[in-house]
């Protein structure tokens, strides 16, 4: 019996009409280039029980061409390098014999946090990663902690890239494990001390008595703005890792007055104006100092400080001074700590009695429950910490020179550390008709009645793509918190003041009003006619005097 001789229903049941789905079924999942051409091939493929091979030159779906699929390959490749441990070397004895492997003492690696965890969180915000490249990452930092001597790791965020997006990574350097080594950060610092020296006499009379201005130095490693350690790998290859530099005052300096996405290459040139002294991954590093010491955040009273600045006070008898929200910036910053679970019978322990339970009734919808955990960068410096130069003594016959020093800059106010979210700086646009607007947005993620568990998110509109959310839970002290950083790495004042429209001008008054109206008659055809009858005019006084001579004679 031919084909042509069966009905429709025995051919759909037959093994030849479901060979032919499953591969029509391939043919649309894989979307290949040329499907006429591996039809037999897929064919085989299928009845053979084989895998398909992605096509090489990518997949293409709905006409559009892309890269994910070559992505997804490099990825897999590496894949295996990640999650499987490296091969041990096998030893061989004098005699060539193979060694018995020695059991390796458990080291004691850093902290690495549950990011499926917390992105899955993220998400019921409406931000964070997807569910596989919140995966990809994980497995990243791992193999980054396995080969690094880091006491912790946390994913700090994702900063998109005109050609290749970045994957930020802050750590703690583990002390013990460091290796031993010179210290090659000391050797640069005293070759700048000795600054450039006169060459040649009309050089050495010019800059006599001129001194340069102090030169800003960084803060020490593990300490201010440079107290993390920060990895960065891009989005074509999460395997690799690259350390960025320690912050330089300078970087901030100039990046505040510049505005320019990143490229994806850490060595691609900033060209702006002004000059920004070096190159993309120093850019990089200043704007993640930017955003951290601006926009990290975390639920109130989870920290406090251990050793808070002092209040001046006058007199014993006399009143005490009013406490002013700004300070003066600190030399050295005082530390954070957890919060201890207060004794419920202290009298003063009622004002932990928000985070004793949970922040109940929403509290954390308000700004005023919110701090900031890192201080704030200097605006004259660069620097968290304030920066004074050392005072060279005058070199001479032992005279001093008398001359006028200049007055010493005013000190610069700052918010104190753990401040609250709500007496932040308010956004001001030049155009819009409301003259302030709140820098952060708080949201509640979805809540169901039944559900113990609640979650909050606050957003930065200063630096947009800062998030920080809270999940707390009844019963249960405290919340749990997490940062993350998602945008372009700019700041929203710039932006803000270039595209936001300019509002129209107020229409003009046609007429001025009178205060009440005034009723006219219509004209009537007889008035109309005696208005509209042209006017004699009189003849003129030389012709009428000689008509009148012309009478008398």
């Amino acid at each position: 019996m031919t084909v042509m001789q069966l009905d429709a229903n025995a051919l759909k049941n037959g093994p030849l009409w479901e060979h032919l789905v499953d591969t029509v079924a391939v043919l649309l999942q894989e979307r290949p280039e040329a499907p006429l051409e591996l039809f037999e091939r897929l064919s085989h493929f299928v009845s053979d029980g084989k895998l398909v091979p992605l096509p090489k030159k990518g997949a293409k779906k709905d006409g559009d061409e892309t890269h994910v699929a070559e992505e997804s390959v490099n990825w897999a490749k590496n894949f295996i390098n990640q999650v499987v441990p490296p091969k041990k070397e096998k030893k061989v004895n004098e005699d060539g014999e193979e060694e018995p492997e020695e059991e390796p003492e458990e080291e004691d690696k850093g902290m690495l946090p549950d990011i499926l965890q917390e992105q899955e969180t993220f998400r019921w915000c409406g931000v964070g990663l997807p569910e596989t490249e919140a995966f990809r990452v994980m497995v990243a930092l791992k193999r980054l902690l396995d080969g690094k001597p880091l006491a912790s790791v946390r994913f700090w965020g994702k900063i998109f890239g005109l050609k290749k997006d970045y994957y930020i990574c802050e750590t703690e350097i583990d002390a013990e494990r460091m290796p031993e080594g010179g210290d090659e950060g000391e050797a640069a610092e005293e070759e700048e001390e000795g600054g450039p020296k006169p060459t040649a006499i009309y050089d050495q009379l010019n800059t006599y008595k001129i001194k340069p201005p102090p030169v800003i130095k960084p803060e020490a490693k593990g300490s201010g703005t440079n107290k993390f350690v920060y990895f960065v790998a891009t989005s074509d290859d999460l395997t690799q890792w690259t350390e960025l530099p320690d912050l330089q005052p300078a970087w901030v300096l100039a990046a505040r007055k510049i505005n320019k996405f990143f490229t994806g290459d850490l060595e691609a040139p900033v060209t702006a104006h002004p000059p920004f002294p070096g190159v993309e991954k120093h850019y990089l590093r200043a704007q993640i100092s930017r955003i951290m010491h601006t926009t990290v955040v975390a639920p109130r009273l989870i920290f406090s400080l251990t050793e808070a600045p002092e209040e001046e006070e006058e007199d014993e008898d006399g009143p005490k001074k009013p406490k002013l929200y700004t300070v003066n910036a600190w030399e050295e910053i005082p530390e954070i700590q957890p919060t201890e679970a207060p004794d419920p019978e202290d009298e003063e322990a009622a004002k932990f009695k928000v985070w004793t339970q949970g922040y109940k009734d929403d509290a954390l919808m308000k700004l005023d429950n919110w701090v900031h955990l890192q201080p704030p960068l200097l605006q004259s410096q660069g620097r968290a910490s304030l920066f004074k130069p050392e005072e060279e003594e005058a070199e001479g016959d032992g005279e001093e020179e008398e001359g006028e020093k200049p007055p010493p800059p005013p000190p610069e106010q700052i918010n104190p550390r753990l401040s609250d979210l709500g007496h932040d700086s308010k956004l001001r646009f030049k155009c819009h008709s409301k003259s302030a607007h709140p820098v952060w947005a708080v949201k509640k993620a979805f809540h169901v009645s039944s559900s113990s568990t609640r979650v909050y998110a606050v957003s930065s509109l200063l630096w947009p793509g800062s998030h920080t959310y809270a999940r707390c839970e009844d019963n249960k002290i405290g919340a749990q918190y997490a940062n993350m950083y998602m945008g372009y790495g700019q700041k929203r004042d710039k932006a803000a003041q270039t595209f936001a429209p300019q509002m129209p001008t107020p229409p003009m008054q046609e007429y001025a009003m009178a205060s009440e109206g005034i009723l006219q008659v219509d004209a009537t055809p007889d008035d109309e006619f005696e208005f509209a009858k042209p006017v004699v005019a009189p003849p003129p006084q030389e012709e009428a005097e000689e008509e009148n001579e012309e009478e008398e004679d």
